[in-house]
């Protein structure tokens, strides 16, 4: 094999240049410090030298969020600190106030200390951070939370929002505490207020009147039952107990429909004026309530059917598709049986492998996202449940009676009377005939009765044959009927009302104020001293309450305080093991890279010289 002097020229070049950029990179890498210059150079170590940039960019941003929270939370500790100093101050005076050998003037004197006080307070609820915004005012940080109004009080004009900050990927904190959360706790007197039922026409309140506490001890016997039984509103019912002679009883329900007090009745007294009622402290005044006021309890079932309700509208849907509007057929009452009839095949509904079904009285029936409440059917019953696609507001009682009200008070107490207490009476329409029927509470007929050719159907007036005419004095207010429609209506009526009771919240800085003009108001009799000694209580009370809030407050902001450090811990930690995994991908071993260069330098040499002398060997220097 001969090798020409082209050959041996051209890779001795090649060689070189190798070496030279070989020599070139490894001198970069010296004066950089880092294996590559360009993300050419290594691509694939160059997506993630990009990735941990970034995420250590988010973490310097986490740190100093930290940083921030932590500066405004401390801010908060320390203020909240020097409030509960102020607060323990004011209790101190509170206490001496009420020392009975003090006169007029020395109360004078704790009166100016306590305002004194108060305006130190307010400064502090008004603190400012270092961007300037207020600290209590919650989401709105750049408006004062507290100020003056025209009478000497104060009003918070914050929110009750709460900031968090991000501290990490998927954590935030909270960055403060709202003044209405911290300064707006303190409760004061129960307020009492009356409502009539939703349902009623708005006259069922006329049967309450006057509730009051009478006196300091009264309202604080209410406030622990209502604390001890969580009662919330209380719901009031006044019934009818018999028509002739009217007499009527009266129970309490809590908010939730449990009962408190037990029926009581009061007879006929309510009839010659107000009764006077007291509940745990308590008091109000019993009227009765006008007739035409009065609610009748009621239920309805329409062919055996009470209500139907749309519990998955997408089965249902699909259902309906198939088989269209749906038709419940009861076929035994004493087998408990039914069937579904399709209206697009005209044939009864097989769901798996049959098409009979049982049920139970009173109790529900489910089907293609439909469930239907049952009365109690007899065989024969038919119901047309429509799809939704037909009738959207599938929802819905059955019954198109909308409301029972008492129109001719006579003749209703006449027709109660018959009644025994807690009966009821049933209405049977048949629209076909344009009848009614009634039935009394043990299932007896109190006689067939022409419909009114108005919507309201005035039970009673029409008979078809006087002697079995039965006057109620009832009217129905109607829609459109529904044949075989039995709507039952609970005898006697009654009223309901809801007595809320509820506690005035007020700020501390106001229960100080309060104190104070009571303090500087002279005490010239025992009726005064009372008052002096009820107010004292009362600012107490509040004291202890707004300090026990700031205490709660204050050991929220230590967890949150040692959950900040705890995240800063461990962002540093995540940003070391960040750096030190990029700096294993592009720094470069200087130690490695400087024996890489003086080898390369040296191959460098070498190659040169072995050019050198292979150069040299040509013919014609041997011929010369």
């Amino acid at each position: 094999m001969r090798i020409s002097t082209q050959q041996q020229y051209a890779n001795a070049v090649r060689n070189m240049q190798r070496n030279q950029s070989n020599l070139a990179d490894l001198q970069n890498q010296v004066a950089t410090g880092k294996k590559f210059s360009q993300p050419s150079d290594n691509p694939l170590v160059s997506s993630q030298v990009v990735k941990l940039n970034r995420e250590l960019s988010e973490l310097e941003k986490y740190q100093n969020n930290v940083e921030v929270t932590q500066r405004r939370i401390e801010l908060e500790e320390t203020v909240l600190g020097d409030i509960n100093t102020a607060m323990d101050r004011l209790r101190e005076v509170t206490i001496r106030a009420g020392d009975a050998a003090l006169n007029d003037n020395n109360r004078a004197s704790i009166a100016a200390e306590i305002r004194q006080i108060v305006d130190s307070m307010a400064g502090l609820m008004n603190t400012k951070d270092a961007a300037g915004e207020y600290i209590f005012s919650g989401n709105k940080g750049f408006q004062q939370p507290y100020t003056q109004n025209a009478l000497g009080r104060y009003d918070y004009n914050g929110d009750d929002g709460q900031r968090h900050i991000q501290v990490g990927s998927t954590l935030t904190v909270p960055a403060g505490d709202s003044g209405f959360e911290l300064f707006e706790s303190v409760a004061g007197a129960l307020q009492i207020s009356l409502n009539s039922d939703p349902n009623s026409d708005g006259q069922a309140e006329l049967a309450i009147q006057n509730a009051r506490f009478a006196s300091t001890a009264a309202e604080t016997q209410f406030k622990d039952y209502q604390k001890l039984n969580q009662t919330g509103d209380l719901q009031f019912e006044i019934s009818v107990e018999q028509a002739d002679p009217l007499s009527y009883s009266y129970r309490i329900l809590d908010s939730g429909g449990n009962e408190l007090q037990a029926a009581q009745s009061l007879g006929g007294a309510l009839s010659s004026g107000p009764v006077a009622v007291n509940f745990q402290g308590l008091q109000f005044d019993l009227v009765a309530p006008p007739l035409d006021s009065l609610e009748f309890e009621t239920s309805a079932e329409v062919s055996g059917v009470q209500a139907v309700s749309l519990t998955d509208r997408t089965a249902a849907e699909s259902f309906a598709k198939q088989y269209g509007d749906v038709t419940i057929n009861f076929t035994d009452d004493l087998l408990k049986e039914y069937e579904l009839v399709s209206s697009v095949t005209g044939l009864p509904i097989d769901i798996g492998g049959t098409t009979t079904f049982n049920y139970v009285d009173n109790g529900t029936i489910s089907y293609g996202g439909i469930e239907v409440q049952l009365g109690t059917p007899v065989t024969g019953d038919s119901f047309t449940v429509q799809a939704p696609t037909t009738n959207p507001e599938i929802t819905r009682q059955v019954s198109n009676v909308t409301d029972v009200e008492i129109v001719d008070t006579a003749q209703f107490a006449t027709f109660s009377t018959a009644m025994p207490v807690g009966g009821k009476m049933d209405v049977v329409f048949d629209t076909g005939a344009g009848t009614y029927e009634l039935f009394d509470d043990g299932g007896v007929s109190l006689g067939t009765f022409n419909l009114s050719a108005l919507p309201d159907v005035n039970l009673g007036t029409d008979p078809v044959l006087p002697s079995v005419a039965v006057d109620t004095g009832l009217k129905l207010e109607t829609g459109t009927l529904v044949d075989g429609e039995r709507l039952t209506i609970n005898v006697p009526p009654r009223a309901q009302s809801t007595i809320k009771v509820e506690p005035e919240q007020k700020n501390i800085l106001d229960v100080a104020l309060d104190l104070a003009e009571v303090l500087e108001t002279p005490v010239l009799s025992q009726t005064q001293r009372n008052e002096l000694n009820d107010a004292l209580a009362t600012a107490l009370d509040g004291i202890d309450e707004a300090q026990e809030r700031i205490t709660q407050s204050t050991a929220a902001i230590g967890s949150r305080l040692n959950t900040l450090e705890d995240i800063k811990s461990a962002n540093e930690d995540f940003k070391l093991y960040t750096k030190t995994t990029l700096s294993n991908l592009e720094d470069a071993d200087l130690t490695e890279v400087i024996t890489e260069l003086q080898l390369e330098q040296t191959l460098l040499q070498a190659s040169q010289t072995v050019f050198g002398k292979v150069q040299s060997l040509s013919l014609f220097d041997h011929i010369r």
